[in-house]
């Protein structure tokens, strides 16, 4: 079953920018990103690593790391901006409107306090419940993340869980509060295929459940297809295209897309076959080229492109590209 999805949207995104300062030397990691995300919605954020996609979530949170700041925009969440709201007011909606799941639990999870007790803090911080209540929430919150024997489980350090089970605590702390909005960071690189499919059911079963909008940050286009209702393709640091997940899989209008979607195994494809492969390397944003900062990787590139930036282009509602061969774009290999 689909979730309706409202058109007003609960995260409004407006020309985000993230500036890193190194040896004297600014660059900005996320440059003018804008887009929204309405409740129950599932948008998925792709591109290569290093294009600022764990950054621009860290930001929506307000929690980019140091040498990084927020240098500009605005981050509307149920009509406040977040980046202008006193800390003592973002406080509480971390963890309890807006929840987190890293890619790597083992490292994210406190080593040196059960997984029951984790469950349980986030429950009696957000929910202000005695902690009797709040360890009964969390069992039976561990339950419904299908950890086998939950309520033995929830004693156990991470340590003692396999990647699968720990990355089940980690939703269950996630969706503990009922959140508004999950930030999904890599949620399943570390695990195998088959944890995988099970713990991207889970998200999804959560999110009917809850009617919680997620945004999937992955480079796994395989997850997107699975998993989401839109798609934003990332590229140094800009949004390059905007679509829904037929639109971005059957009609791509940039060749950033065209070459992702390329480099996906095919079923039809002969054994000799070889995955089509994106020349060159993403840009150092310290270093980027002028124009599109794609051009040095493009098939389609020209003068212009090599020195101008496109404009952002709407071939639809729903459907948006900033590229000057927008019209030239094909899959074919």
């Amino acid at each position: 079953m689909t979730l309706p999805i409202p058109e007003s949207p609960l995260l409004r995104v407006q020309d985000l920018a993230v500036e890193f300062t190194v040896g004297g030397r600014r660059a900005r990691a996320v440059d003018r990103l804008s887009y929204e995300l309405r409740p129950g919605e599932v948008l998925g954020m792709v591109g290569e690593s290093g294009c600022g996609k764990s950054v621009s979530a860290l930001a929506l949170m307000r929690l980019v790391p140091e040498p990084g700041q927020i240098a500009g925009g605005e981050v509307w969440f149920d009509g406040r901006n977040l980046l202008s709201l006193p800390e003592r007011e973002m406080r509480p909606l971390r963890g309890g409107q807006i929840a987190m799941i890293f890619q790597d639990p083992l490292s994210a999870l406190n080593p040196v306090l059960t997984v029951g007790f984790q469950v349980m803090e986030a429950i009696a911080l957000h929910q202000r419940v005695p902690r009797k209540v709040a360890w009964e929430r969390a069992v039976e919150m561990l339950r419904r993340v299908h950890l086998p024997d939950a309520e033995h489980r929830a004693r156990f350090y991470p340590h003692q869980l396999s990647g699968g089970q720990r990355q089940r605590v980690m939703i269950a702390i996630a969706f503990s509060c009922s959140p508004r909005l999950v930030i999904a960071d890599e949620p399943t690189t570390a695990l195998d295929v088959t944890v995988q499919q099970q713990v991207l059911e889970l998200m999804l079963e959560l999110r009917q459940e809850f009617g919680t909008a997620i945004l999937l940050i992955t480079h796994d286009l395989g997850v997107v297809a699975q998993t989401c209702d839109r798609v934003l393709v990332m590229y140094a640091g800009r949004a390059v295209e905007v679509g829904s997940v037929r639109a971005i899989f059957h009609t791509p209008r940039h060749p950033y897309t065209a070459a992702l979607l390329r480099s996906l195994p095919r079923l039809e494809g002969k054994r000799s076959d070889r995955l089509a492969l994106i020349p060159g390397q993403p840009p150092d944003i310290f270093t980027l080229p002028t124009g599109c900062p794609f051009h040095p990787r493009c098939p389609l590139a020209d003068d212009r492109c090599a020195a101008e930036m496109p404009p952002w282009t709407d071939f639809s509602s729903a459907h948006g590209s900033r590229c000057w061969h927008a019209g030239d774009v094909t899959l074919a290999k």
